[in-house]
């Protein structure tokens, strides 16, 4: 999927909203399994379930086949192998892989790249001698893991569950204030530095970056996790306080802020990163798969903040 992403268009209004929105997830989840049988029990007489058999009802309970440009697809594995377990996960790191390996998943269900590149299909001048590639590689292939990249349609579903989940992490969902506008919360009024505390306790952020006066009074926030698109901060920063970013262009968002800031307005913005911004999305992905995948198990891997900031001196 492009950086430059649209604005999802489908918004959480309460916490009885939020639970229609659960609802929904199970309802396509039951209405799939009713269409489609495959043996999906932890009872040893039935058949084998392998990569394929969860690719196949993945793809049609989001409603079928991958577009022929899409980066989506088998990105290390075979189809065949028979699934111990899934594990979800931002990012298939080398610690993910560990992990799942440990915890008896040979499926990882990855939302970004894991060799690095769209396509996973960089150059492939290095790819034969590159330690970081090279070694990634045997890890997987000694681990008899499946990585499997859903990403493009995981997006193109709605509810929008990245956004959702995102405001869920923050324990904001019950602030999203109307329907069609699932990016925006307006949250009790506290200052950016105190903000900045709360998004930094609620997801785990080592290196966060921020944009504004710390005492810059808040309430209004715009939601944007994963790759942040220009369209969400040209669009919304003229009526909120804060854009609240997994990973924008700095010659696109980010100076937008900045020159804002220096044009004497009242703003600010806060840069997550894109894997911790997508965690909670990663989250909402493995509860989907249980109900969608009943006697498989499922989990999702936190994948780490990569950063650290020093201290101010």
């Amino acid at each position: 999927m492009a950086d430059a992403r649209a604005v999802r268009t489908t918004r959480v209004e309460s916490p009885a909203v939020t639970e229609l929105t659960r609802r929904r997830f199970l309802a396509l989840a039951g209405a799939s399994a009713a269409v489609v049988r495959f043996p999906f029990s932890t009872r040893a007489e039935q058949a084998p379930v392998t990569v394929q058999d969860v690719m196949s009802r993945v793809q049609q309970a989001l409603g079928g086949t991958p577009a022929p440009n899409s980066a989506d697809g088998l990105k290390a594995g075979r189809a065949d192998l028979r699934v111990t377990g899934i594990a979800t996960a931002a990012m298939a790191t080398v610690d993910v892989i560990r992990r799942a390996s440990a915890a008896g998943c040979n499926l990882i269900v990855t939302f970004e790249p894991t060799f690095f590149a769209r396509a996973d299909q960089p150059s492939p001048a290095n790819r034969a001698t590159d330690q970081t590639f090279t070694g990634k590689r045997d890890l997987i292939e000694k681990s008899n893991v499946v990585i499997w990249r859903l990403h493009d349609q995981w997006m193109a579903q709605q509810p929008a569950s990245l956004t959702t989940a995102f405001a869920e992490a923050l324990q904001w969902q019950r602030y999203q204030t109307a329907a069609n506008t699932p990016e925006r919360v307006v949250v009790p009024s506290m200052t950016l530095r105190d903000l900045v505390a709360h998004v930094q306790k609620q997801l785990g952020a080592k290196g966060l970056r921020v944009i504004g006066r710390p005492d810059l009074p808040v309430t209004r926030v715009v939601l944007s996790p994963g790759p942040s698109a220009p369209a969400v901060t040209f669009t919304n920063l003229a009526t909120a306080d804060v854009i609240l970013a997994g990973e924008p262009r700095e010659w696109e968002g980010v100076e937008y802020v900045q020159d804002a800031i220096a044009a004497g307005q009242a703003k600010g913005m806060v840069l997550v990163g894109r894997v911790l911004s997508e965690n909670p999305g990663m989250r909402a992905m493995a509860t989907w798969l249980t109900a969608l995948l009943p006697g498989m198990r499922v989990q999702s891997l936190p994948v780490a903040d990569p950063y650290w900031r020093p201290a101010a001196s």
